[in-house]
């Protein structure tokens, strides 16, 4: 009896620690690899005003009256806006949506409040496997954030859009 009790719990330890878990590495390895499918969003917090950079992929029905929820990226255009991201150490503390508007760093159990932040990034990367991940990255000082902005802007051609999110920082 003793033997079946202790292969039971052995089982049980091994079925609950092979749950799925997701580590800062293998998110980082999918955001350099997701060229192709990486969809981005600018928000402000404070302000009901974002940008959304989807694929062509995607057909996202922006309602608002300036027009700036859908502006399309490319290959070429992700890649450039990885490099920039990882150049800048954006993708140094990546935070995950746990439950009920608690987001928590990958690496710690740091988290962040969401009207805190000046700025935040929502990286959507979605895997072959039709699963995704939805990362995001809050950005504390208004001046980091115009400067990101800048640079992202660079890359796509909207500067309407983008002197509109500088505005309302």
């Amino acid at each position: 009896m003793k033997f079946v009790c202790n292969i039971l719990f052995l089982v049980i330890a091994a079925s609950a620690s092979a749950q799925k878990v997701v580590n800062y590495e293998d998110i980082l390895i999918e955001i350099k690899s997701s060229k192709r499918t990486l969809c981005m969003n600018l928000i402000i917090p404070t302000e009901d005003f974002s940008i959304g950079i989807y694929t062509e992929d995607w057909e996202v029905e922006d309602l608002t009256m300036e027009q700036c929820g859908d502006i399309k990226t490319d290959s070429i255009k992700n890649s450039k806006l990885i490099y920039l991201l990882e150049s800048e150490q954006y993708l140094e503390n990546l935070y995950l949506n746990i439950e009920n508007n608690t987001y928590e760093n990958i690496r710690s159990f740091d988290t962040f409040n969401w009207n805190d932040s000046k700025m935040i990034l929502n990286l959507i990367l979605y895997k072959e496997s039709k699963e995704f991940y939805d990362i995001f990255i809050p950005i504390k000082s208004k001046k980091q954030s115009k400067k990101l902005i800048r640079s992202i802007s660079k890359l796509f051609k909207n500067d309407y859009c983008f002197k509109k999110l500088k505005r309302n920082l």
